[in-house]
């Protein structure tokens, strides 16, 4: 009996270990509005990161903790949800033809990037 259940519990586990394991396509909140007018608006938002509070101490090399705390900058953060935002499916869906930021900030735990749709193809005029 025991070896049954032992047998059934490693099964488990392998099966488990083998399936892959699901990946989140979006990083951030898409918020999407239509207007009356046909005007696309949309709003993204990403969860800002925060360094974890550390014991005031020594630091033996100041240029490679300055290094590391570089990422946590906001306009760093601010590139990387842009990449994202780029990559996100919900925006191309809603803006096929690309999009025109019009803001872009971090403030207290999030990072807002407020956006209008193009609304038709760009020309390609470097021919002309």
């Amino acid at each position: 009996m025991t070896r049954s259940i032992a047998a059934a519990f490693a099964l488990l586990l392998l099966g488990a270990c083998s399936s892959p394991s699901p990946r989140p396509t979006t990083a951030g909140t898409f918020e999407a509005q239509s207007r009356d007018d046909g005007i696309k608006l949309f709003i993204y938002r990403e969860k800002l990161a925060i360094p974890k509070a550390k014991p005031i101490h020594y630091t033996a090399d100041p240029i490679a903790e300055a290094a590391k705390l570089a990422k946590f900058h906001p306009a760093e953060q601010i590139k990387r949800a842009e990449f994202n935002l780029k990559r996100d499916a919900r925006l191309q869906a809603f803006c096929p033809n690309g999009y025109t930021p019009i803001e872009k900030y971090a403030v207290l735990d999030e990072i807002v990037i407020r956006g209008e749709c193009i609304y038709q193809e760009r020309l390609n005029t470097a021919g002309k």
